[in-house]
């Protein structure tokens, strides 16, 4: 790495010719090792930063294996109560069942038009 001829010009000037000509060098280096440096933390940085290809395909894994059991829990419920429905509508069904057939029966037994339209139908009344 080569200083500019502007800092070059300034250590020739405080320290003359053969002083800056020693000098330079030095300083050379030194910003170089600094550069290694700072260039090898912030590889190191950015290494503790990143994931690594295993890491992505391990966390994708995760995220896939808790995303299906998700799944599987959410069918599992809707399994369930879909057999509560089933359970709860085919009660439901009896009730009505037996209310209309318990209307039916109060019907012909307090209406008397009812009577005796059934007694006609089955030959009782004339």
């Amino acid at each position: 790495m080569a200083l500019t001829a502007e800092a070059y010009e300034l250590l020739e000037r405080e320290f003359g010719r053969e002083k800056a000509k020693k000098i330079l060098p030095i300083i050379e280096n030194i910003i170089e090792e600094e550069r290694r440096v700072i260039k090898s933390q912030v590889k190191e940085d950015i290494r503790d930063e990143l994931l690594t290809k295993g890491e992505f395909y391990s966390e994708i894994k995760r995220l896939d294996e808790k995303f299906y059991s998700e799944i599987k829990r959410l069918d599992e419920k809707i399994e369930s109560t879909k057999v509560e429905l089933k359970t709860e509508m085919h009660y439901e069904f009896k009730m009505l069942r037996f209310i209309i057939i318990g209307l039916a029966i109060l019907e012909i037994i307090f209406n008397k038009n009812t009577m005796e339209f059934i007694f006609k139908m089955f030959g009782i009344l004339r």
